[in-house]
């Protein structure tokens, strides 16, 4: 009977790990699926689980019902907002821990700057502001702006323990998507 019981312990475990796993690749599938609409320049109806009350909840969908942005003017905007008013930047880092992917801080840095930007901006903007030789369109130095430092303050608030080489890797993280984001857009348009 002992030994019965045991089994039946050990049975329920592996239920409940099973389980557990079972959810996380759904949330890391809906997250995909979100990543790559955003890539394709999709609406993303599908919104990803938000565990908040209802009124934070609308909070939150409230400040990111424009994202992502689609023009320079609008991200000039957007930045001298959040300079200015800080009840506004703080409401921002709030929107986005609620919705940024947790797994890593390069993934949660990619997440957020996936739902700030979209695709056909990112063909304007490099991490440096530099233009190669061969392109005529200035670029905008996203490195400088607010809306970059918003990303590190979302990522270093959900791991605080974060070392130089984790911001080596989410700067190359954010540069390399940017610019294969911006590439990706420009071969669409010109596709179409």
């Amino acid at each position: 009977m002992q030994s019965l019981a045991h089994s039946l312990c050990a049975i329920s475990r592996q239920v409940e790990r099973l389980t557990s796993q079972n959810k996380n690749a759904n949330l890391e599938t809906l997250s995909q699926i979100s990543e790559l609409k955003s890539l394709n320049g999709e609406k993303n109806d599908h919104k990803l689980p938000v565990l908040q009350d209802s009124d934070e909840e609308a909070e939150t969908n409230k400040l990111l019902e424009n994202m992502p942005l689609k023009e320079i003017q609008a991200l000039k905007d957007f930045d001298l907002k959040m300079k200015s008013h800080k009840n506004y930047y703080h409401a921002m880092i709030s929107a986005l821990q609620v919705r940024a992917n947790t797994k890593s801080s390069v993934k949660t840095a990619r997440s957020i700057i996936g739902l700030l930007i979209h695709p056909q901006l990112c063909s304007k903007l490099s991490w440096k502001g530099v233009q190669r030789k061969d392109h005529t369109d200035k670029k905008t130095s996203f490195k400088d702006l607010q809306t970059c430092h918003l990303i590190f303050r979302v990522t270093r608030n959900l791991f605080p323990n974060l070392k130089s080489d984790d911001v080596a890797k989410i700067e190359t993280t954010l540069s390399n998507w940017l610019a294969q984001t911006g590439c990706a857009a420009k071969s669409k348009d010109l596709e179409t």
